[in-house]
């Protein structure tokens, strides 16, 4: 409601299962694109979540709710063979602006890259990878 204010916000803690990494690229001051991912672990090493978040290739971060699919409950090697096609969904799904720092094309295919990057990166980080 515009009468109202916000006093508080409460997140809630991730599990012991959860890890996340954060990549950008960045050659210039000002960020080309940046990928956020949160990758959750059942037992046997099984994906239970995906979160993966694009920045700075949309008036607004988004959700990339395509390849998160692509990777949820699979195993770890299996989901490290899907990167490429989640890559691809990635990038479908981010609509960059053509600029100084590059073509619609160009900022796609960082997106397809960083998700690869940034998933394994956060796999690395659980010790099971």
């Amino acid at each position: 409601d515009p009468d109202e204010i916000l006093t508080e916000i409460k997140v809630p803690f991730l599990s012991e299962n959860t890890f996340g990494a954060y990549l950008r690229f960045c050659p210039g001051e000002r960020p080309t694109a940046g990928v956020a991912a949160l990758v959750t672990f059942a037992a046997r090493g099984c994906i239970e979540d995906v979160v993966l978040t694009l920045g700075c290739v949309n008036p607004r971060p988004i959700r990339a709710v395509e390849a998160e699919s692509i990777l949820r409950g699979q195993t770890l090697n299996e989901a490290l063979t899907c990167l490429e096609q989640a890559g691809e969904a990635g990038a479908r799904v981010c609509n960059p602006v053509d600029d100084l720092r590059g073509s619609i094309e160009y900022k796609r295919h960082i997106v397809k890259v960083l998700i690869k990057r940034v998933f394994r990166l956060a796999c690395r980080r659980s010790g099971l990878l």
